[in-house]
């Protein structure tokens, strides 16, 4: 039940991540002299809107200016080369606009029920402890967007350490710059959701935010009765498998890849004929599904 799930993340701490708006440069050319004004906006080909945040002005040649979706969600996330179209012309200003830098990010939605529980099953079971792994992978998770996140002590030496996330409601769960430096700088002090109190990095180990390699794992395996429902359910279940045990630095054993193959209740049979041996992610790698070949 939503309602009391809310009540006990109220009473644990847990403060429910809202809707967030994407937001980073863009990319202007100008013909001549030109002001681009705060709140002027600009659409994505999809009609996604974006408006300036602060005026800027320049000669002609090209000039960067910062943008915000107008709307709060996941859908105002946008690579750099995007390319958005003033709404009203511009004078002195080409009509389109090319998105630059690590893109727009930050954009997600409201919180899930499940990973909302899932933090507040996180937070019962590692109470804040003074900055061991527990705490920083905390703080990572309440990063809008940001699903997953791990603590690598001493990693990549002695007297560090390294923080890594994923976020699993992006087409590409991988982070990109802006995302990283989105979570370093919550990580190094932000305002405790909750109480409002200041919290973060104590002084201690260097911090390092980074992020993961894909490790795609290709399957072949063949099923009974091989029609595409049986085929999108056999990758959900891989997919849910790797999303659950999938670390940096981890081991899949093959039993677990039959496990979760076997639990598609609409199979007859199967046969799983790779992976056949364990399958490892390297310190920096997260294994994810790649290609399903269907015998």
């Amino acid at each position: 039940d939503e309602a009391e799930l809310l009540k006990h993340c109220a009473w644990w701490g847990i403060v429910r991540k809202p809707a967030s708006r994407a937001g980073g440069p863009v990319q202007l050319t100008l013909t001549g002299a030109a002001t681009a004004g705060a709140g002027t906006q600009l659409q994505r080909g999809d009609g996604v809107v974006y408006h300036i945040t602060a005026s800027k002005n320049a000669g002609a040649g090209t000039l960067t200016v910062d943008l915000e979706a107008a709307d709060a969600g996941a859908t105002g996330n946008a690579p750099a080369g995007t390319l958005l179209t003033f709404i009203t012309p511009q004078a002195g200003i080409v009509q389109t606009a090319t998105v630059t830098g690590p893109g727009l990010t930050g954009g997600a939605d409201v919180e899930s029920v499940p990973e909302l529980l899932s933090r507040l099953v996180f937070r019962v079971q590692y109470p804040p402890s003074g900055g061991t792994k527990y705490d920083f992978e905390r703080w990572a998770r309440e990063v809008p967007g940001v699903t997953r996140a791990w603590c690598l002590p001493e990693w990549p030496q002695a007297g560090s350490l390294g923080v890594t996330f994923v976020l699993d409601n992006n087409p590409d769960i991988f982070p990109g710059e802006g995302d990283v430096a989105r979570v370093a700088e919550y990580i190094k002090s932000h305002p405790d959701p909750a109480t409002g109190e200041p919290v973060g990095q104590a002084l201690g180990p260097v911090v390092k935010t980074f992020k993961l390699t894909n490790h795609p794992v290709a399957f072949q395996i063949k099923i009974a009765p091989d029609t595409p429902e049986n085929q999108a359910a056999v990758r959900q279940a891989l997919v849910d498998l790797l999303y659950n045990e999938a670390k940096p630095g981890g081991i899949i054993l093959p039993s677990a890849f039959w496990r979760a193959v076997a639990g598609v209740k609409a199979l007859d049979d199967f046969e799983l004929r790779s992976p056949l041996a364990s399958v490892s992610a390297g310190a920096t790698e997260l294994l994810t599904v790649g290609d399903i070949t269907w015998l």
